[in-house]
Formats: structure tokens, sequence, C-alpha cells
């Protein structure tokens, strides 16, 4: 991109996101750049009718022309998927962050509220990352199955900021929910947002730390366990976990 072309609004890459499913309209992989169909060079604006999303393996092929455009346009019009392609990541160990608190663990539960398992890792001949993330209403809008990823596409809007790097879920436009950050140099995976039980109750994690409600329950933390993380297995006692320094309201 050259200095004289003006980056995708804002709104358009967010239709274009979402009239593409959040994945690449070829294969579904939920990692992408923003196509034009007919090139920039020609129209020589953005718009949502010409972006659509592709892996960058097929942004290659169409600029090669080895995908015509009547094919985008095509994948485009028909596109029904309710997930999209699974992608892996690629940790060999992890260190999970929950706003500023810190959990090094060896496999077991890391984050489970009320029962509800959000992420969990399991040891075998490799590390493997498991985790179930939902909306406010109970439906599934991200999955990690054995360090595999997918993404269900019936989210109001899914966006990477540094692709492969930080997903941001919002329920509408300035409502951000959850961000989940995957850093494969520090071998890292990192939590900000609301994680429901159901539509009135959830945790809210921050960079200040964890809370329920206004209470917060734990700050700068560090553990490093070799079973469980971080538990809420009841909103009464509000909390058993094995971090140090844990900051609760009297019960």
């Amino acid at each position: 991109m050259t200095n004289s072309r003006p980056t995708i609004p804002a709104a358009i890459r967010r239709a274009v996101r979402q009239k593409c499913r959040f994945g690449c309209v070829i294969c579904g992989l939920p990692i992408y750049d923003y196509d034009h169909i007919v090139d920039y060079s020609i129209v020589k604006e953005h718009t949502e009718d010409n972006i659509y999303l592709a892996c960058p393996n097929h942004h290659r092929l169409k600029g090669n022309k080895a995908i015509p455009v009547e094919v985008i346009k095509e994948k485009i019009q028909t596109l029904n998927r309710a997930y999209t392609t699974p992608s892996d990541l690629y940790f060999k160990k992890l260190t999970l962050i929950l706003g500023n608190n810190r959990i090094i663990n060896f496999g077991g539960t890391l984050f489970d509220f009320m029962g509800r398992n959000f992420m969990a890792l399991k040891l075998g001949d490799s590390l493997s990352i498991n985790a179930v993330f939902r909306d406010h209403i109970g439906n599934k809008i991200m999955i990690i199955k054995d360090s595999e990823y997918r993404l269900w596409t019936d989210v109001w809007d899914i966006e990477w900021i540094k692709q492969g790097e930080t997903l941001i879920f919002r329920h509408k436009l300035g409502d951000v929910f959850l961000k989940v950050s995957f850093f494969t140099s520090t071998q890292t995976v990192r939590l900000l947002g609301k994680f429901y039980l159901n539509g009135d109750e959830y945790l809210n994690i921050t960079e200040d730390g964890i809370f329920i409600n206004d209470f917060l329950l734990a700050s700068e933390c560090v553990a490093a366990v070799s079973n469980v993380g971080f538990v809420v297995n009841s909103v009464k006692r509000l909390y058993s976990c094995p971090l140090a320094n844990i900051k609760h309201p009297n019960t």
C-alpha cells in the first residue's frame, strides 16, 4: 500500500467482516487480508461491495489471476457457515494472564467459573489447549479444541487487532465484551472482558484485576500450579483459588 492510498475506513472493514462471516470467503480460515475484487489501482476507492476477506494464500492466488473474480463473487453470495475453519495455535507451554493475574500451569483446569470451564490444558505427547467462550445469552463465540480454534459467525463483530494476535468480540458498535490475545513469542494467552454464567452474572476481567459485580477477587497474583488455576465455585463463597493475596469481600 502506497502512502497515497487511504486506509479502508473502520465501518467498511466491519461491514466486510460481517458479510464474509469473519473468514476467508474461499477456505474459511479466520486469518485474512482485506482484498479488492476489482483492483484498487483500477477503482481507486474503498467500497463494501468491492472488498472481501481472503487468507494470505488465496489473496496471493487471486492476485496472480489463479482465482477468477466470478468465483469470489459467487462465494460471497453463497456464504452460510456457522463457524470458521479451524486454525492452529502453536504453543509448547502456556502462561495464562487474566487481567493483571498470571497463571503458569502444567495441566488441568486453568479458569473455571461456577462449573463452566473456560480454559484447560491437557498433557500428552504435547501440550493441548482447550477452551469455550460464550456470549451473554450462552451462545458459543469461540472454541479451542486440542490447540485448534474456530469462531462462531453469528457474533455481531469479531476483529483481529494485529492479525493472529488479538481477537476483539463486540455485541454492537462500541460494546467490546471480550478480548483474547495469543502471544506465541512469549507462549502467553491473555483474557480481558466478561465471562458469563448467565445474563446477570459474570466475571469481569479488566486491567485492574478480576471482579464479580463490583467486588475485586484477585489483582496482581501469580501462581505456578499443576492442576487448578482460577476457580470460582460459589457466588456465596466467591472463590476457591490457589492464587496468593486474593482480595475478596466478606462472606
